[in-house]
């Protein structure tokens, strides 16, 4: 398996981080998160697709992840029979830049980097990150709406 492990530029030490392991179907993936990365919410919601196939940074999850589209972000874990262990990755809109989109024959997917400076990329399907997009615009229209602007 191979271990991928990333400190955002900011950080002045890996002390100065929490980590976040994921055991991937296929190698192991290990990000250290800013400590300021506490902000994610414990119970998951927002629309779940499920067996889903992602990348992160160079590793591939293929079909072994349940992902969770809300208006805050997006929340990645693992299946159960890799979970344990293995605390779901929570990541805030605010932390996505440069998305892009790409297609391969059939399959359309959105690549993101996460921190700012890029602490790595996630590569996800489409349909799920459009989701997730819509439930965030949403979220902010009614914000704006409840406020009177």
């Amino acid at each position: 398996s191979s271990t991928h492990t990333v400190w955002p530029s900011s950080t002045a030490s890996p002390a100065d981080t929490r980590t976040f392991t994921i055991v991937p179907c296929i190698g192991t993936a290990t990000f250290p998160l800013p400590a300021a990365a506490a902000e994610a919410p414990a119970e998951r919601r927002g629309t779940r697709f499920g067996m889903q196939s992602a990348k992160v940074g160079g590793v591939s999850y293929g079909n072994c992840l349940t992902i969770h589209a809300a208006a805050d972000g997006i929340f990645l874990e693992l299946s159960p029979l890799f979970r344990l262990g293995h605390a779901p990755l929570f990541l805030p809109w605010h932390a996505m830049h440069n998305t892009k989109v790409q297609s391969l024959l059939w399959l359309n997917f959105v690549t993101v980097d996460i921190g700012d400076p890029r602490i790595t990329t996630i590569q996800l399907s489409k349909k799920v990150f459009d989701a997730a997009r819509e439930a965030f615009e949403e979220a902010v229209t009614a914000n704006q709406h409840v406020r009177g602007g």
